[in-house]
């Protein structure tokens, strides 16, 4: 019942369908972790890290300023973002860094807790500095973003701008 000049076009579809089930069944799959990330059971506040990726750390790229996000049944409700040094700043105590950074700074703020290699450590420190000593409310957890990534979301956004204005 197709057309034979759409038959190729609708078998190139076709071959292309598994490849849809699959990144479809992804997203449902995350659609229950995004829900809960968003605040959806409860509020949520996230530390978004924006980290300098041409000022080399073990997860990304030197902290230089951060946002605080707060998150309640679906809808991002608040979004402060702070530059490290003025939080470090209001550090309550001098806290001495391990011996492999003491060369860098005298004393251990959130700018330099991303030292360790695994994301995890680093996100416990980060969150422990910058509640514990710097004064910042309890966090439910640590995301963190460089240049190269929002330049690659601004790319697709342009390129799906320009698509839907094609349609």
């Amino acid at each position: 019942v197709i057309p034979e000049e759409k038959k190729e076009s609708f078998l190139d579809f076709k071959s292309k369908l598994p490849g849809l089930q699959n990144f479809v069944d992804g997203a449902l799959s995350y659609a229950g972790f995004l829900s809960e990330v968003v605040g959806e059971s409860g509020p949520k506040k996230y530390l978004i890290l924006f980290q300098n990726n041409t000022e080399l750390r073990p997860t990304g790229g030197f902290i230089g300023s951060y946002a605080l996000a707060d998150f309640s049944r679906g809808f991002l409700r608040d979004l402060k973002v702070e530059d490290v040094y003025y939080t470090d700043g209001q550090a309550k105590k001098n806290i001495i860094p391990p011996k492999e950074l003491q060369h860098i700074t005298p004393n251990w703020g959130m700018r330099d807790a991303n030292w360790f290699v695994n994301f995890p450590d680093s996100a416990r420190k980060i969150m422990e500095l910058y509640t514990d000593n710097d004064g910042g409310p309890l966090v439910d957890g640590v995301f963190s973003i460089t240049p190269d990534v929002i330049l690659k979301i601004l790319k697709d956004y342009t390129i799906i701008q320009v698509w839907t204005m094609l349609l």
